[in-house]
């Protein structure tokens, strides 16, 4: 509901009683501010020169599967399925179709999941965690590429998350009750990343160039154009590629084109805040050709990468589809 200054006790107690009405009743597009935040974050408190290494983690998956066996057109988002932990979930950017596809660990093409009413402008990343009912895990699909910088709004689609766990493949699932979160940001730019705060229910997107960074708070408001809250934008490196908040909540990864940062975040802590002003620690990753994707498992113990790959003008394929995880020593 939209604040008002000034409003009588009359006035305050209609809008009260009408409040399920003016919800049910709610425009296409409201305009109101977003609430006001403690502040925005700024890298005052480290430079890239303070960040070390943590070598606590062993490259233990390192697949590769020949383009028509899996399926890809494109990689840019991975997540760990939480129903079957033995599968990964992969999206695709602009130019492909409104399907998620799965694998194993393998890199085995295992199914796909439609997301029925969805459109594909440019799915850049993908979340995977808690959402409104509890107890019921969710996929957030991020349609937040925007290169051109010309897009009115940006999208997030929400679900609940296919019981992956005993279904025969390949499958081909098709959600149904699919949400969307549409919302602004307050300068256009291109958006690769996207994290879920599993114990917030917020969610964080984060801009490719400078990473101009911006919070949705729970809960989300998904009958109406929201504005995102800008919290900053990090110039630890210059291009972001991608990122996750692990599902315990303890660490956040940032991938840039050539290295992974980790964070750890102290309980209660705000993410955001510790992304911008706590030092990082490099963990082990190798270099990929456009590398865009990047998630956590389940149990917070391996983190995904899938090399991306695209196809030309003159139909010709750039990249390997490598599957990689680094698994907590």
């Amino acid at each position: 509901m939209k604040a008002v200054q000034n409003i009588s006790l009359t006035s305050l107690l209609l809008c009260c009683m009408l409040g399920g009405a003016l919800v049910s009743c709610n425009n296409d597009d409201d305009n109101t501010e977003p609430e006001a935040e403690a502040h925005v974050f700024s890298n005052t408190g480290y430079s890239y020169a303070d960040v070390g290494t943590d070598d606590g983690y062993t490259l233990t998956y390192d697949n590769l599967q020949s383009p028509d066996e899996n399926q890809l057109e494109s990689s840019s988002g991975i997540v760990g399925s939480h129903s079957n932990p033995q599968y990964v979930i992969i999206c695709q950017g602009s130019g492909t179709d409104n399907l998620l596809h799965v694998f194993n660990r393998e890199a085995e093409f295992q199914g796909s999941i439609e997301l029925a009413g969805a459109e594909n402008i440019d799915w850049q990343d993908i979340a995977i965690g808690p959402g409104p009912v509890d107890g019921q895990t969710y996929i957030y699909v991020g349609d937040i590429g925007d290169r051109a910088s010309s897009r009115d709004f940006l999208s997030i689609y929400r679900f609940e998350e296919p019981d992956l766990s005993s279904i025969n493949t390949p499958f081909a699932l098709t959600a149904n009750d699919v949400e969307r979160i549409d919302f602004r940001v307050n300068e256009k730019k291109d958006f690769q990343t996207l994290m879920l705060d599993p114990l917030s229910k917020d969610l964080i997107v984060m801009g490719t160039m400078q990473a101009m960074t911006y919070r949705l708070r729970y809960p989300q408001n998904t009958s109406a154009i929201s504005n995102a809250d800008y919290k900053g934008h990090h110039r630890l490196r210059r291009e972001i590629k991608a990122g996750d908040i692990s599902p315990d909540g303890r660490y956040i990864i940032i991938k840039d084109v050539g290295e992974v940062f980790k964070w750890e975040v102290p309980e209660g802590d705000d993410p955001i805040r510790v992304m911008f002003e706590d030092v990082p620690v490099k963990v082990p990753y190798v270099a990929e050709i456009e590398g865009g994707a990047l998630g956590w498992t389940k149990d917070s113990q391996t983190y995904f990468t899938i090399t991306d790959t695209d196809i030309n003008a003159n139909g010709v394929r750039r990249g390997q589809p490598i599957l990689r995880g680094y698994t907590r020593n």
